[in-house]
């Protein structure tokens, strides 16, 4: 396979571990707009956030930092997340999907179902784009690895014939 192999995988890979970041970074922006009683919020983002949100505005006070807070701590996995995936650990892509599938519920259950197809698609994104390509490009690095070895020692024992 050819350098451009890897670095389309590679690419693909990113892009799907993107999400992650790209669905903590929602989560904030809305919690930091609830939290200072913004008229609106994105669409798009945990539902668990907008949960942890909603009861925040009913019971107000300081309560709303702590729930800011704690919704910073739930963003704050999904980024340990989408870093853990871009260096090519599996876990991290079925974690994270396992966790935004089970938050993807309470979008169903809240007949949210703009929602819900947010979640069906960046899921899809962060599967198809994402896990499936972590043993591709770990193949395509470790073949890469392995030419490099052989070029080397090919080098070698041409310089010590010379």
């Amino acid at each position: 396979m050819s350098n451009s192999d890897l670095e389309q995988k590679r690419a693909a890979l990113s892009a799907g571990a993107g999400w992650f970041y790209w669905i903590g970074g929602l989560s904030v922006v809305n919690t930091i707009l609830t939290t200072f009683n913004a008229e609106f919020s994105f669409i798009f983002g945990l539902g668990i956030t907008q949960v942890i949100d909603a009861f925040a505005l009913e019971l107000s006070g300081s309560f709303k930092y702590f729930a800011a807070f704690i919704n910073m701590g739930i963003a704050g996995i999904f980024f340990f997340l989408g870093k853990k995936a871009n260096e090519l650990h599996k876990w991290a892509f079925i974690l994270g999907l396992f966790i935004f599938g089970v938050d993807t519920l309470i979008f169903v259950f809240g007949e949210d179902y703009l929602g819900v197809a947010f979640h069906v698609f960046a899921f899809v994104m962060i599967l198809f784009r994402g896990l499936l390509n972590v043993d591709k490009v770990k193949a395509l690095e470790k073949e890469q690895i392995e030419t490099a070895e052989v070029l080397e020692e090919n080098l070698q024992e041409e310089y010590k014939d010379n």
